[in-house]
């Protein structure tokens, strides 16, 4: 766990993960300073030091360990989907279907007109629901 590459993977995200930052207080230690503490200051195995923080932090928090994660990913995952990524991506995709929608409409009234049919459909602007459900009512009944 302490090789070579991994300490200077440490080293670079001290330097440069805004997640190391606020933890090391903007300190940026080298691979040699992380590889010195294990080596010469870490006097027990890092998983009681483990054990031993979150016995801590039980008895003097209010922590819920059903919800505990070691880092925050998941969570930061979790709470993230529906208002960042997919959000952004559902209304983006729904502008365009909608865009399209109402280019077919166009052409449905193009058609409907050279065949002198007596339909014609308003294209709108906003997506609605209840707009594409009477144009299909509209159609089922013809």
């Amino acid at each position: 766990m302490c090789g070579y590459v991994y300490l200077r993977k440490l080293a670079s995200l001290c330097r440069y993960d805004i997640h190391f930052q606020f933890i090391m207080d903007g300190q940026t230690p080298s691979h040699m300073a992380f590889h010195r503490f294990i080596h010469d200051d870490l006097k027990m195995p890092i998983e009681e030091i483990f054990y031993d923080l979150n016995r801590c932090f039980e008895k003097n928090d209010t922590i819920d360990a059903d919800i505990l994660y070691i880092d925050g990913t998941r969570f930061e995952a979790n709470a993230n989907k529906m208002t960042f990524v997919w959000m952004k991506a559902t209304k983006k995709f729904r502008e365009k279907r909608w865009i399209r929608i109402m280019d077919r409409l166009e052409s449905l009234n193009r058609y409907c007109k050279k065949e002198e049919l007596p339909y014609r459909f308003s294209i709108l602007k906003e997506f609605s629901f209840e707009y594409l459900a009477e144009i299909t009512d509209t159609l089922k009944r013809s």
